[in-house]
């Protein structure tokens, strides 16, 4: 078994809990935007029999190799997974898709790929994981099963919680470095301004940070929140004229180990990063 992406195999691994470990490709803290495959991923890929990946709207390295080196393989896409909930990708000025970007973003970039920072989607990743694992190896069907329904407990127990401490962040502007958190938004009614990288990659100009800290003025954000790959003096050079704070997210968990626990670890990483923040005084 094979998985593109941290948030995913954490998610496919806690349905195999007990049974095997599903192979990782990108690894480590190197973002799944910037991830070039190596030699031994491609050999991964040629032999194995079951690979989830969102799709191609977010890995985009994968998209060849899943056609061309992955002759023996069933190939998941899960945003193509029943009952997964889909929101087309932001494509105004203000997140990244305005001059910068040539006005639009590449074709088959109309869908955001981020779709497991909503709960309910991880939900249904996780029934499409039980679906196909349990097809592919009957054997142990009835541990997927029983895995599957330990996760939805888990999962809703997390949204539950999660819902009135988001709440109380309703109305609290704030700018993200990059246009991917917006499933988590829309779940629990965050507000979002802007993000300063701009689509399909590449550094920010000059005037492109200059409208992101005009953005900022004229929103009254509260803070900006950068990503582990992000420029540490970028992100201080954007906030600095309106004294916004500053924080760290980590939509990927590129900072985490790899694991059944990674998604659990994730989303509420994310929750109490944007809440003390946003809650901060002062």
């Amino acid at each position: 078994m094979l998985v593109s992406i941290k948030p995913i195999h954490s998610l496919v691994a806690a349905v195999m809990e007990g049974v095997g470990t599903p192979d990782l490709i990108v690894d480590g803290n190197v973002s799944l935007h910037d991830y070039r495959l190596k030699p031994t991923d491609t050999d991964r890929i040629g032999k194995a029999r079951l690979v989830f990946w969102v799709g191609p709207m977010l890995e985009t390295f994968l998209k060849g190799p899943l056609v061309d080196r992955a002759p023996r393989a069933e190939v998941v896409t899960l945003a193509e997974a029943p009952g997964i909930r889909l929101l087309e990708t932001r494509q105004s000025s203000g997140w990244g898709a305005g001059p910068d970007a040539q006005g639009m973003l590449p074709t088959g970039f109309a869908t955001d790929g981020h779709l497991w920072l909503d709960p309910l989607n991880a939900r249904r990743i996780v029934a499409a994981a039980a679906t196909h694992l349990a097809a592919a190896d009957s054997e142990h069907a009835p541990r997927y099963t029983r895995n599957a329904a330990e996760l939805y407990k888990r999962l809703d127990a997390l949204d539950a919680a999660l819902r009135p401490k988001m709440a109380a962040l309703g109305g609290k502007p704030f700018v993200v470095y990059h246009d991917g958190y917006q499933y988590f938004e829309r779940r629990y009614g965050l507000m979002a301004v802007g993000a300063i990288a701009v689509a399909g990659g590449g550094d920010p100009t000059p005037r492109r940070l200059d409208e992101v800290r005009q953005r900022i003025r004229v929103s009254g954000a509260r803070c900006v929140f950068g990503e582990p790959q992000a420029s540490a003096t970028l992100l201080k050079s954007v906030a600095e004229p309106s004294k916004a704070r500053t924080a760290t997210l980590d939509p990927e968990g590129l900072s985490l180990e790899p694991g059944p626990e990674l998604y659990f670890t994730l989303i509420t990483g994310l929750s109490e990063t944007l809440a003390k923040c946003l809650q901060a005084r002062g």
